[in-house]
């Protein structure tokens, strides 16, 4: 009832599926568990980023407090508050702006947008 070619095809690709053991299976399911603990590799990358340029402001600043310890001119107390507001700053994070969106309505919809892009 179904064509020749038809026939022919599904003697070629439409093998049975060979039967594999209770062990195999834990093999298979044991691999797939430890590729999904590693950690994204783009997410990796970005942490490492932000590690090093923490590191690199952390350095700044100490290379700054450094100098400020080495000032004879104020006191110690000016040094400390000096050296403090360093440290807080390099530690502080930036904080994202909020991004804005622009909705309009369909009337006249490729008129130019006042303002800010996005």
């Amino acid at each position: 009832s179904a064509p020749l070619w038809f026939i022919q095809d599904e003697e070629k690709h439409n093998k049975p599926l060979m039967p594999i053991t209770r062990e195999q299976v834990e093999k298979i399911k044991a691999r797939a568990q430890e590729i999904d603990a590693r950690p994204i590799k783009k997410i990796a990358e970005a942490r490492a980023r932000k590690h090093r340029r923490m590191q690199r402001r952390v350095q700044r600043a100490n290379n700054k407090a450094e100098s400020i310890e080495a000032q004879q001119d104020i006191t110690e107390q000016e040094k400390m508050r000096q050296i403090q507001g360093l440290y807080k700053r390099a530690m502080k994070k930036k904080q994202k702006r909020p991004t804005v969106y622009v909705v309009r309505k369909k009337v006249n919809s490729n008129a130019p947008v006042n303002g800010k892009k996005g």
